[in-house]
């Protein structure tokens, strides 16, 4: 297989996939691109470095938390719940001082 062939395909896939986690709702879509976001961030510390260790780790850890945490605040499990970091509160309708 050449390299455009395998690169249709792949794209073709990909394109399934992403239209099927549009349709499944939002936390199969926001997994879909965690992992994205995770496969991004270890291949920048790849490219950037010969061998992985644990500042990389941090590196993808500290790319990835920013996602997470909106993740947490978005689709937390007790509705109307509030999440505090630092003295503040978060809720996905407003963001008050604890």
């Amino acid at each position: 297989m050449n390299g455009f062939a395998r690169r249709s395909l792949t794209a073709a896939l990909f394109g399934a996939v992403v239209i099927g986690c549009i349709l499944a709702g939002p936390i199969p879509f926001g997994l879909l691109f965690l992992a994205v976001a995770f496969l991004c961030l270890w291949e920048f510390f790849h490219l950037v470095s010969s061998e992985f260790s644990w500042p990389e780790a941090a590196g993808i850890a500290l790319g990835l938390l920013p996602f997470l945490w909106q993740g947490l605040v978005i689709f937390s499990p007790c509705p109307g719940s509030r999440i505090c970091w630092f003295g503040y509160c978060f809720s996905p309708c407003s963001a008050p001082r604890c």
